[in-house]
């Protein structure tokens, strides 16, 4: 099923989102034959409804992740589901074969990290509907997930673990890795667009919003300026903590971050526009691009070579068992 050991990240979308704008790549006729058996792997069978979805919540995962494919990439993208979808079967049938069960708790808990997204049960099974899968089969996509899952934490978690020594002769052969960029503390009072300002809401914030600076100019305390702020962050006096290159939203407030890594401590902007008004930004602090110490970040260096050396094994048992599988590809796609 779809990438049991591709952790929760892959099927944990809104389906909600999907049944309201399926990617036409994969939106396919509605009166196809979604219970169509597309691929047999060592007499398992595959069908239509579950590639349809392994396709659209692989591809909703992407565009959320930023990673987008032009159209002439689709069959290359589909191909490499079909594999894919091979390598996950043929894990989901060796765990079963070792009398791996499902934790039926988390199962459970699975299923309802979906629900959860939904205003109730029936916009749920609805959402399931669109997707050509019954309440009954998502579970049982759960129970091979939890089940195939745990069968590779088990197998693999004792082998994949990198020792404190083995991280630090990484971190000393790629130091260039270990920098932390350059960060700026900042603060912001919001002037909002106003609704009720109708076609001179623009207009009215800028007309504040200067005001508020020619204030704060004069000597007026930036942090009991924070009355004035339309934003949330006013209850701890605008302080929008330490930022990094990157960390505001790009499409939102990327105008924010162009200006504050250009002035200087104690600088007070004059005002920025964003989508949501005007900001009067202040810098406090900033901090130039240091090498973080080595145990400063030693305990995610291992977390992360030790994941990434477990994807590395289950990548490489998956491809060997393949090389004695019985595999039947009945469908291109």
């Amino acid at each position: 099923m779809i990438g049991f050991f591709k952790g929760t990240a892959i099927l944990c979308v809104s389906l909600c989102f999907l049944c309201a704008s399926l990617p036409a790549a994969c939106a396919d006729d509605l009166t196809e034959d979604y219970s169509r058996v597309v691929l047999r792997v060592n007499g398992m069978d595959f069908h239509k409804w579950e590639m349809n979805l392994a396709e659209i919540l692989t591809q909703d995962h992407m565009f959320r992740e930023g990673a987008f494919f032009r159209p002439s990439e689709i069959p290359a993208f589909r191909q490499a589901m079909m594999e894919s979808t091979i390598w996950a079967m043929l894990i989901y049938q060796e765990a079963r074969a070792a009398g791996e069960k499902a934790d039926p708790a988390k199962v459970d808990e699975f299923i309802w990290s979906f629900q959860k997204r939904f205003p109730s049960l029936a916009a749920y099974e609805k959402g399931l509907e669109a997707l050509h899968v019954t309440s009954e089969q998502f579970r049982r996509i759960a129970e091979r997930y939890v089940m195939t899952q745990d069968y590779l934490d088990r197998k693999f978690d004792p082998l994949s673990k990198v020792s404190e020594a083995e991280a630090r002769e990484y971190y000393d052969g790629h130091r260039e890795n270990f920098y932390q960029e350059e960060m700026v503390r900042a603060s912001h009072i919001l002037v909002e667009f106003k609704e009720e300002d109708g076609d001179r809401a623009d207009e009215k914030a800028l007309i504040t919003a200067k005001r508020i600076v020619r204030k704060l100019k004069k000597g007026e305390n930036f942090a009991a300026a924070r009355e004035y702020s339309d934003c949330e962050s006013k209850k701890r006096g605008g302080d929008l903590g330490y930022i990094q290159k990157g960390d505001l939203p790009k499409a939102q407030l990327k105008p924010l971050e162009e200006v504050v890594f250009g002035m200087e401590v104690g600088e007070i902007s004059e005002p920025v526009e964003s989508v949501f008004g005007y900001h009067i930004l202040y810098v406090e602090d900033k901090k130039p691009r240091t090498l973080l110490g080595f145990d400063e970040i030693k305990d995610k260096l291992i977390a992360k070579m030790t994941e990434d050396r477990k994807a590395a094994m289950i990548l490489d048992h998956g491809t060997k068992l393949k090389e004695t599988a019985r595999i039947e590809r009945l469908e291109e796609p």
